[in-house]
């Protein structure tokens, strides 16, 4: 759920016009350290820690991806402060960072169906084009018909229009979880909000973005909070965590 809070205002707060201007820029900042990070984090978990190479580089698909949920609300501080925006640097950085984390996800998944898939790593690589393909149309359709609804004439547009998008949010990311194409509900989540913030008068959209950030309030903790409940530290070995540390320090180096 804060995972689609957070997506979504990305796609609303991004400057539609600085995107169109930074359109060749973005898919070079998302691709590029997302796999490189990752090939570092394969290649050096496997000799260090000693861990499979399908595993290696699960893990560091898993490292690579630049968290969302910490780039977009300081790019948005930054944005409404006015810092780097003549340059397109926020919009620039949290388009980038929704991506990454898209792909990402999309790489440890294939990662993640090799060793147990009986139709071999070709028919993996598909299925991830399916879900980036699927992702994409979704949201391009769900986002243009918020264009139309609700009714723009009627009152208290704003709040239903947030209700709508947050609840397409939630559907995309719980439905495409459920039948298995995870990186569709990301990434139709953000095509959603970024094409139906197109369509919505300027004064709206920043409407909505004040909500979404009321929201994120609520849902931060809670996102944060439940991440570190799942860490077992009974489970954790003194000498693998410091080679673990030893991991990370290298690759972030490279």
């Amino acid at each position: 759920m804060a995972l689609g809070v957070i997506l979504g205002e990305a796609g609303v707060e991004v400057d539609k016009e600085m995107m169109r201007k930074l359109k060749t820029v973005v898919p070079r900042l998302s691709f590029s350290p997302c796999i490189i990070e990752a090939l570092s984090y394969g290649v050096f978990s496997h000799l260090i820690l000693g861990l499979p190479w399908i595993w290696s580089f699960m893990l560091g698909f898993v490292c690579g991806a630049v968290a969302p949920a910490c780039v977009v609300p300081s790019m948005i501080k930054f944005q409404a402060r006015g810092l780097g925006v003549a340059h397109g640097v926020p919009t620039l950085l949290m388009a980038a960072a929704s991506i990454d984390d898209i792909i990402a996800i999309n790489g440890f998944n294939i990662l993640l169906t090799i060793p147990f898939s009986d139709g071999g790593i070709g028919y993996d690589i598909l299925t991830a084009c399916f879900e980036v393909f699927f992702g994409i149309i979704f949201g391009l359709f769900c986002g243009l018909l918020m264009w139309f609804f609700p009714d723009p004439r009627q009152h208290n547009i704003v709040r239903d229009r947030t209700v709508l998008l947050i609840g397409t949010s939630w559907f995309l990311i719980f439905v495409t979880n459920i039948i298995e194409v995870p990186g569709s509900g990301t990434l139709g989540t953000l095509t959603c909000s970024f094409v139906a913030s197109i369509g919505w008068p300027e004064e709206q959209v920043e409407e909505v973005g004040k909500i979404y950030k009321s929201l994120w309030f609520m849902f931060q903790p809670l996102l944060f909070g439940l991440t570190g409940a799942n860490v077992n530290l009974s489970e954790m070995d003194g000498h693998t965590v410091g080679l673990t540390v030893a991991t990370m320090i290298i690759c972030l180096t490279i």
